[in-house]
């Protein structure tokens, strides 16, 4: 929101987020924001395939010509379950290997 006493024109939106990320605005830019009004404006991130699951800071900036604004958000990524199922299901397989081998030769 404009909070100033002056149009903002030309208010251009910028990020700053990990490599391989990607971010896109909706609208990409506003050409004129009146005194005392607002817009919202929506920042799409995508995390990298590849991004390993923890907390990442994305930096989004709202630049005109004579002034700019920036914001500081955390983004958690999280890893699906799926691998830690698969884990779980080759370490019981193991075990049942184990004890099927041992049940089968004995302890020498």
């Amino acid at each position: 929101s404009n909070t100033g006493s002056a149009d903002l024109k030309d208010i251009k939106f910028l990020s700053s987020v990990p490599t391989n990320w990607t971010v896109t605005f909706e609208p990409d830019h506003i050409p004129l924001l009146k005194a005392g009004e607002s817009q919202e404006v929506k920042a799409y991130v995508k995390a990298d395939s590849k991004a390993l699951a923890g907390d990442y800071v994305v930096e989004l900036t709202a630049r005109t010509p004579e002034t700019s604004s920036r914001a500081d958000f955390r983004v958690s990524v999280k890893t699906s379950t799926w691998w830690g199922i698969v884990g779980l299901a080759i370490i019981i397989l193991l075990a049942v290997g184990l004890y099927k081998t041992f049940q089968v030769y004995g302890r020498r």
